[in-house]
């Protein structure tokens, strides 16, 4: 679709998350009819959080059809945690051979590379 806005939202992020943040994507594509929103999270959580507002939503009679069609979920396990505080807290990163590293992302930023096989932590 030409002009169509696709954006990717950390369904994961926030105190209220994901259902606050579903809330909003549902909200935004039931009014912006040129905006498609990938919801990036634990599937099975913002799928629950995506019923319940499908839900609240129907009875909103300013909705645009078709909105349902342009919200979709991309699973993703894992997750910074809040009780990751700050650059030198050890954290768990895989390296793209799947290599777990265990380091403080200052590290992982300072080195971008993986210390078993040196292959970039990153995809770029």
């Amino acid at each position: 679709m030409a002009g169509e806005i696709r954006i990717a939202l950390d369904a994961m992020g926030g105190d209220h998350a994901p259902g606050e943040i579903v809330k909003g994507a549902v909200h935004a594509v039931m009014h912006h009819a040129g905006m498609r929103i990938i919801l990036v999270g634990r599937q099975e959580e913002v799928r629950r959080a995506l019923e319940k507002e499908t839900q609240a939503a129907k009875a909103d009679a300013s909705a645009l059809a078709g909105w349902q069609d342009r919200i979709s979920i991309q699973d993703a396990r894992e997750v910074i945690s809040t009780s990751d505080k700050n650059l030198n807290d050890p954290m768990e990163f895989k390296c793209a051979c799947g290599h777990l590293v265990v380091a403080p992302w200052k590290k992982i930023r300072e080195k971008r590379r993986c210390p078993i096989c040196a292959k970039n932590v990153f995809v770029e």
